[in-house]
């Protein structure tokens, strides 16, 4: 069986750094929750489409990850080892 390394992009930062090319938006609970919700749904979607593969990393990035709640994102990490 093969392994993959996931990327899972959270565009939400305090402030764009100055060398940030990346499209990121202000942290905004209501907005970064249903962008988990979104991800979760895709989580689902992708392993069934690639027949469950087993997912050796997960790279979180792309904005600020650590402005998410610890129980958001051990829900995004549980999605991805439940699917």
């Amino acid at each position: 069986m093969s392994t993959l390394g996931l990327y899972v992009d959270l565009p939400f930062c305090i402030q764009r750094c100055s060398f940030c090319a990346f499209t990121v938006r202000g942290y905004r609970e209501g907005e970064a929750s249903r962008y988990l919700s979104a991800l979760l749904n895709e989580a689902k979607m992708a392993a069934q489409a690639l027949g469950k593969p087993r997912i050796e990393t997960i790279y979180l990035g792309g904005g600020t990850p650590s402005r998410y709640p610890v129980e958001a994102l051990a829900r995004l990490v549980e999605a991805v080892q439940n699917s």
